[in-house]
Formats: structure tokens, C-alpha cells, sequence
């Protein structure tokens, strides 16, 4: 049974999801550096007030952030749920740059406030109520980086609460650290106390990505996440392990490696992100970019597999590069293997090992 049909307009990538009450419609668009950054963000909310839909999430990569005024006057007539800015890394050598948006038809979609201002948005679909935060960022950036990520976390909490949520209803986090290389330890030791305090182990952890990248905020994080509440429709978000690598808890680092719900008569699969690491918990293929590509579309695609889906499913990817220079070689592996196109885009970042060149996260829609 297919579910999402894909279509091009404008030059941007449309994934769209058919559902009880509503249409999802994933949005990507990958422009080279130096194009027109206004008429991108143009386009992008031309094609979403044609659908006639509302924006959930919005997500920059690779644009420096003192551009977010440009994006936001494109967007005057619509209204934007805050944006996860993504500068890229230090050097901001990246050829391209990406606009990546989800938005819904059909559901009132509400503004989720924290403190003075708005972390996200909230709607309801067939029983089901989902909350989308993003951007999420300390208020002192002259805090430290540990009490920076206590206030990330504890803000989407407050967050959470506002809509009668919190983190046992959370299947999906990102968090894009600053110089992730220098304190990646640091930021898991509070996540995974955030954790334990909140049972989460005994429940479920949620999947996630985690990056280092610059923010056009000067924050040491920037965090979001995706929860989902039972309503009039059951909701029983399980952990999916991966076949190919060992649970991420057996080296201090407090994700799991998928996350998949069933709701409207489908089941929806969040892949956390995923790289070239064997069942041991090591990286391998150190220096080797190909091999590194291959072995974590390997294991993409054994999750996908487990749970009954393939590539055809995907809705939704970010493909993360230490090296800008790199992305050619996923096209390549993608063509040898016959895979159709990824449903996103790409970005320049650093990733969570310093010997690690390539990551991938993915989402996917299968029938239940």
C-alpha cells in the first residue's frame, strides 16, 4: 500500500502523507552557496500557502544566521513556528545550503509558548496530539555550557507542560551542539540524568540526533523534539533496536536508535541519526568516507527492513558531512545500489566522533 507520493515544484522536493484529518507535506530544497537566500525562502512559502497548510517545523542549514530576517519577511503573510538555525561548521565552506520544512493541511495548528516567547507548535490529527518544539536555546549564552543544557532541557519541559506533555510523550529529540567535539561528554552526562530523573529508561528514550554545528544565536545548544499524546486513539511508541549496532545506552550516550507509532492506520518510524559504527560501539573505516557511507546505509536500511519498510518509505533525511566535499560520494553509493532519491537535505557539520565523516537520519511511513 503506498502512502506518500512525491512530486518537484518550484525546484523544491515535496513528500507528501495522506492521512486521517490531514495531509503531511515534507518540504526540502538544496540551493547552491551564493543563489538568491530570499527568493529560496520566497518560494518556500509560496508552495506552502498553495497547499493551503500551516508550518510545523522549519529547519536552516548552512546559512549564516544574520540572514533570519530574510527568511522571516518571506514568511510575513504565514505564520512560522521558530526556526532551528544551523550555521554549519566553523569555516562555513559548504557549497549548498538547505531549507528543510515540515507543514500540515488540515489540522488548527497552535503556537506552544515558553517564557516570552514561542518554542513550538501543537495540533491534534485523528485523536492523536502531537507537539513540535525547535529552536530551543538557553536565555544566558554567558552561562556554561552544563547549565546551558539543563536550561535546553528544562525549557522544552516547560514547554511540554503548556500543552499537557512531557518527556514520557517524547519520541524524537535533535540537539545541535556548538563545538560538540570539545564537550559531547558534558552534554550527555545532563541528558542522561535529565533521563533517569524522569524514568525515561524504564519507558522509552526517545531517538535522536545529535550534531555539532554553529547557531546563528551564539548558544552553546540549540535543542528540539517531537511528542505525541494519546488521545481518543491508542499511542504506544516503542523502541526499535538495530540490527546491525548495539543499544547506544551500553556507551553512555542516552538515545535509541529508532522510534516507531502507530496512529490513523499507519505506522510512522523515526531513525535516529546513524553512522559508521560496528556492533561493538567502535567507528570503523576510519579516513575512508565510501566505506563509512556504505556501512551506515547498511544499517538505515536493516532498521528500515525490521519493521517491514525500505528506502520507497522514507519521508523525511538530513545527511550530515564532516567534509562539504563528501556528498558527491553518497550520490555514487546511492546510484550503485539503486536507491531512489533522499526526501531532504544535505548539511556541513561536525559529527559526534571527530573520526567519523558521515551521518544520516531518516524518517519513514509504513501501513499498519
Amino acid at each position: 500500500m503506498e502512502v506518500l507520493s512525491r512530486h518537484t515544484e518550484n525546484g523544491l522536493k515535496i513528500t507528501s502523507l495522506e492521512r486521517p484529518e490531514c495531509r503531511d507535506h515534507y518540504i526540502a530544497l538544496q540551493q547552491e552557496t551564493g543563489t538568491d537566500f530570499h527568493r529560496a525562502c520566497v518560494q518556500l512559502a509560496d508552495t506552502v500557502r498553495g497547499l493551503g497548510a500551516s508550518l510545523v517545523a522549519m529547519d536552516v542549514f548552512g546559512v549564516p544566521g544574520t540572514a533570519d530576517a530574510v527568511l522571516r519577511e518571506a514568511f510575513d503573510r504565514l505564520p512560522c513556528p521558530p526556526i532551528t538555525w544551523m550555521e554549519g561548521r566553523k569555516d562555513h565552506g559548504a557549497p549548498f545550503y538547505g531549507l528543510l520544512a515540515w507543514a500540515v493541511e488540515g489540522p488548527e495548528v497552535v503556537p506552544v509558548q515558553a517564557g516570552n516567547g514561542t518554542a513550538g507548535v501543537a495540533f491534534q490529527v485523528d485523536g492523536v496530539r502531537y507537539c513540535r518544539l525547535g529552536g530551543v536555546t538557553a536565555t544566558d549564552r554567558n552561562a556554561s555550557r552544563r547549565e546551558q543544557t539543563r536550561e535546553v532541557f528544562n525549557g522544552m519541559e516547560r514547554a511540554l507542560a503548556q500543552v499537557d506533555m512531557n518527556f514520557t510523550n517524547v519520541v524524537r529529540t535533535w540537539f545541535y551542539n556548538s563545538d560538540m567535539l570539545d564537550w559531547y561528554d558534558v552534554f550527555n552526562e545532563v541528558r542522561t540524568a535529565f533521563f533517569l530523573e524522569r524514568c525515561l529508561f524504564d519507558r522509552l528514550v526517545p531517538a535522536s540526533t545529535g550534531i555539532g554545528c554553529w547557531n546563528g544565536r551564539q548558544a552553546a545548544l540549540t535543542g528540539g523534539l517531537l511528542a505525541v499524546a494519546k488521545g481518543e486513539k491508542r499511542v504506544d511508541p516503542i523502541e526499535v533496536p538495530s540490527p546491525l549496532q548495539r543499544s547506544s545506552f551500553e556507551y553512555g550516550s542516552a538515545f535509541s536508535r529508532a522510534v516507531e507509532f502507530g496512529a490513523g492506520g499507519l505506522r510512522r518510524l523515526f531513525i535516529s541519526g546513524t553512522a559508521s559504527i560496528e556492533p561493538g560501539g567502535s567507528s570503523v573505516h576510519i579516513g575512508d568516507v565510501r566505506a563509512q557511507i556504505q556501512l551506515t546505509l547498511d544499517v538505515v536500511q536493516a532498521i528500515l527492513a525490521s519493521r517491514g519498510m525500505d528506502w520507497g518509505s522514507a519521508s523525511r533525511s538530513v545527511a550530515y558531512f564532516k567534509h562539504a566535499k563528501d556528498a558527491a560520494v553518497l550520490q555514487e553509493c546511492m546510484n550503485e545500489r539503486g536507491m531512489p532519491p533522499l526526501p531532504g537535505i544535505l548539511a556541513h557539520t561536525d559529527i559526534c566522533r571527530d573520526d567519523l565523516l558521515f551521518e544520516l537520519e531518516l524518517d519513514a511511513v509504513g501501513a499498519e
